[in-house]
């Protein structure tokens, strides 16, 4: 590869840069395959000689690198024999509706793994769509894509004005939100449609969102030494209950 090749890939460690190419670069067979089964168009796989695969790679560039290159590249410590470069997807700019699906939305959610363990576990529970405020961290980030384990591929994306949305939603949508000081989530009825909102690591639901929950929801405590729950367990919880009572 030359020094201009690699200089192109590795720009796309930048969101920056991302943005401006629409690609994201993914790594490892896993990614790969999984976005191979998904409707994200592959613009080229760079790999490891030793590298081999039974997957259907007609009409996509594969360039075989050095360990050398491929190090370069690669955003992870320890690289797992490819990187994929792949085209990002246009959104169609309608909003998904609320009117027979749950829809999770995170507010100001900062740490790519929390995000990508998030989009992970919604895709375990059937949710489709993520409303994310702007302020949430890029769904393209290296370190969400990979934990996210390729779930990426079936969770649609949306960053928009998070309040905004809420308010318009709370016309029609019951809309819960993960906060300390709510009601058990044990305790209230729950429905199968309407808006989840997570709230930041630290800080939980922001102050301009807080107003605009209609339930405000908790996980009990057992223990009573923690002061919360991480927001990606948080999440877990909360959608394998309502999955639980009412799909």
């Amino acid at each position: 590869m030359t020094a201009n090749e690699i200089k192109n890939i590795t720009a796309l460690h930048i969101e920056k840069y991302r943005k401006e190419k629409r690609a994201f670069l993914v790594e490892g067979p896993k990614m790969l395959e999984e976005t191979l089964k998904s409707d994200f168009k592959i613009k080229a796989i760079y790999a490891f000689p030793g590298w081999k695969t039974d997957l259907n790679l007609a009409g996509i560039s594969v360039v075989k690198i050095s360990a050398k290159e491929l190090s370069r590249i690669s955003q992870l410590k320890t690289p797992n024999q490819v990187v994929v470069e792949v085209a990002m997807k246009q959104h169609e700019e309608k909003l998904p509706s609320t009117d027979e699906k749950l829809i999770l939305a995170l507010d100001n959610i900062n740490n790519p793994g929390n995000l990508g363990t998030i989009v992970r576990t919604a895709d375990w529970f059937g949710i489709q769509n993520i409303i994310c405020s702007q302020n949430c961290v890029d769904i393209y980030n290296p370190k969400v894509l990979q934990a996210t384990m390729g779930s990426y591929t079936r969770v649609n994306m949306y960053y928009i004005d998070l309040p905004q949305y809420l308010r318009k939603e709370s016309e029609k949508a019951e809309i819960y939100g993960a906060v300390v000081d709510g009601e058990s989530l044990y305790n209230i009825d729950l429905q199968n449609k309407g808006i989840i909102v997570i709230g930041n690591e630290s800080q939980g639901v922001s102050a301009e969102i807080t107003p605009l929950i209609k339930r405000r929801i908790t996980i009990p405590s057992y223990g009573g030494g923690a002061e919360s729950l991480n927001a990606s367990i948080a999440a877990a919880v909360i959608l394998s209950e309502f999955r639980r009572r009412t799909f």
